[in-house]
């Protein structure tokens, strides 16, 4: 059960990730200033989301939970040009 819920949390907060790196495209094409301010706030909870997944890991899986954290956000930092700036938007 413990593996089955960590596997969860794992594929919940890549997929947030992934999620942020599919929209940027949108981001650059988009049609209105509305757009890119939605967008903006869309971006920004999908990565909380994916920062809070890496918590949980990190909090309630121990050793194992803290490497898959590790792996899931330099994942995203890769995926991401300026991930930090999104950070800091989401405190």
């Amino acid at each position: 059960m413990r593996d089955a819920l960590m596997n969860m949390i794992i594929y919940q907060g890549d997929t947030e990730f992934a999620s942020v790196e599919q929209q940027r495209n949108l981001f650059a094409n988009r049609a209105t200033e509305w757009d890119r301010r939605a967008l903006t706030r869309v971006m920004i909870e999908e990565m909380r989301h994916g920062w809070q997944m890496c918590a949980l890991l990190i909090d309630f899986f121990g050793s194992s939970g803290k490497v898959e954290a590790q792996k899931c956000s330099s994942a995203a930092r890769l995926r991401t040009n300026d991930c930090s700036a999104l950070q800091r938007r989401c405190r």
